[in-house]
């Protein structure tokens, strides 16, 4: 009797005091199929101690949170957020690995899977709660796996700049999926700057494939009549009327030009790293005249461009480095003459026409990058070569077709200088003045070139066949045998002169085309 007084004390003490008496019973209430509808008759603090939290409604048992095969299209087994949720006010995610409740995390979706109302995990109070407005709340969605906060709700992109404030590195708010989502560029037109890094052009350098250039790095020029100089910024609505006005600002590295039916004048030399972007459909869109380099250690690059002008040499080089891409070099006493201080040049899906002297003229110690480029009627009057590479700098020529080139008292083709052999693989010299005996001269080494049947080379890895072309440049006629399917594959050469896909049969075509 005394003893069952005892209890009586004890029990009426644990009411007064607030306490729940089944506190006491730990383990063994929690086990016991006494539960109802709410999940509190199984949590306890200081009991419970297998954290059996979750009421199971069509059993009366408590058990952990996410084994319930009742609740199971109820709610996200993965999280269990929900079945947390309807009873505790803190901790209200399940944890998928110790099927106990708990605080949210910040960065695994656990409140977005619980309620898209309360997407953002508030890590001092461990619950989930709307987004706030502005960047912070941008911040906090992306960091649960969206991007804007609007209406307290985390949301897809809607605009480029919701993605560039989150991430640079992915720019492009891409609305083509049901749900919009921020990615890398890979299209110019992807870009608010018009400039996408997108690894496939070596004048765009952002630091990561898939960034667009700042547009505090850019300035636009238009050379057409109507340009007002005294209103230009540099911007797509008030650009820069002419090339010199443009390198003057602070910060710039890429000139965009827009169409235009005049030719734009250039400095009397560049001494900084620049790149000049022809915006215009083709090169043929966009002209300037010839331009010079001497910029030690510093780059240019021209892209889209037609390049045209007499007298002189079109692109000369004699500091830094240069690359040109998608150009057309027509006329002048050279196309590209590269000398002296030059240390680099590269020349892809390029055409050079019509120079007097040679259509690339790469000497010193430059080294070299000839791909997928074209060299037609150069040399009419001087130098005798369509390419002198005599250049003591290492390089690759791959790709390329040199046609009708030299005069009548020099060999037309390619003058290899002395020394260590220059590499010339996949490539076509055919029509070019011979000097008697062949087109090339000095040290070349040959790989699947085609020569045609007139050439007297003895050099191993020359072709003798006539390919087929339509017109006089290197465009190969559908019928050819010589050349279609002919060369060695080539990992780094993806794409021919016009941007088609490289090879198209079962291997590459030699030539700067690939064929149709």
């Amino acid at each position: 009797m005394r003893m069952n007084k005892a209890w009586l004390v004890l029990g009426i003490s644990f009411l007064l005091s607030g306490c729940d008496i089944r506190t006491l019973l730990g383990d063994s209430f929690s086990e016991a199929k006494v539960c109802q509808s709410s999940n509190p008759d199984c949590v306890f603090q200081s009991g419970n101690a297998k954290k059996q939290q979750i009421c199971e409604q069509t059993s009366g048992q408590c058990r952990a949170c996410g084994k319930g095969a009742a609740e199971m299209s109820s709610f996200d087994l993965a999280s269990g957020t929900k079945e947390c949720r309807d009873a505790y006010q803190t901790p209200i995610v399940c944890d998928a690995t110790t099927n106990e409740c708990r605080s949210c995390r910040t960065g695994n979706q656990e409140c977005i899977n619980s309620d898209k109302s309360k997407p953002v995990c508030d890590t001092g109070s461990g619950t989930c709660r709307p987004c706030t407005s502005g960047a912070a709340g941008a911040m906090e969605c992306k960091l649960e796996g969206f991007i804007t906060c609007s209406g307290g709700l985390c949301q897809p992109c809607s605009v480029n700049p919701d993605c560039v404030n989150i991430d640079p590195n992915t720019p492009f708010c891409d609305k083509t999926a049901a749900s919009p989502v921020c990615r890398g560029c890979s299209l110019d037109s992807e870009c608010d700057s018009q400039l996408c890094d997108n690894g496939k052009n070596p004048l765009v350098s952002e630091g990561k494939s898939g960034r667009c250039a700042d547009k505090l790095s850019i300035a636009w020029v238009d050379s057409n009549a109507g340009c007002n100089a005294a209103m230009a910024d540099g911007s797509d609505t008030k650009p820069f009327c002419t090339i010199a006005a443009a390198l003057g600002k602070s910060g710039v590295k890429y000139l965009l030009l827009k169409s235009s039916t005049t030719p734009y004048p250039t400095p009397a030399a560049i001494n900084k790293e620049v790149s000049l972007f022809g915006k215009g459909a083709d090169p043929s869109n966009v002209t300037i005249n010839a331009i010079a380099f001497n910029g030690p250690g510093t780059k240019l690059g021209l892209t889209n461009l037609s390049i045209k002008d007499s007298g002189k040499s079109l692109v000369q080089c004699t500091g830094g480095s240069v690359t040109l891409l998608r150009t057309v070099l027509d006329g002048g006493t050279r196309g590209l003459d590269a000398s002296g201080g030059c240390t680099e040049v590269n020349v892809q899906q390029t055409k050079v026409s019509n120079a007097s002297g040679a259509g690339l003229y790469i000497t010193g110690s430059t080294k070299y990058t000839v791909i997928n480029t074209g060299v037609f009627k150069t040399a009419a009057t001087t130098d005798g070569d369509g390419i002198n590479l005599t250049t003591s700098g290492t390089g690759k020529f791959a790709f390329n077709t040199i046609r009708l080139n030299g005069n009548t008292t020099a060999v037309g083709g390619i003058n290899c200088g002395s020394g260590t052999a220059k590499l010339l693989s996949n490539s076509v010299f055919v029509g070019n003045q011979t000097g008697g005996t062949s087109q090339l001269t000095g040290s070349c080494q040959l790989a699947k070139v085609v020569v045609g049947l007139l050439d007297q080379t003895s050099l191993q890895g020359a072709l003798k066949v006539n390919p087929k072309f339509v017109g006089l440049e290197g465009t190969l006629d559908p019928a050819d045998t010589a050349c279609i399917d002919q060369g060695d594959a080539d990992a780094e050469v993806t794409v021919d002169y016009f941007g088609g896909k490289r090879p198209l049969g079962n291997a590459p075509d030699i030539g700067f085309h690939e064929a149709k």
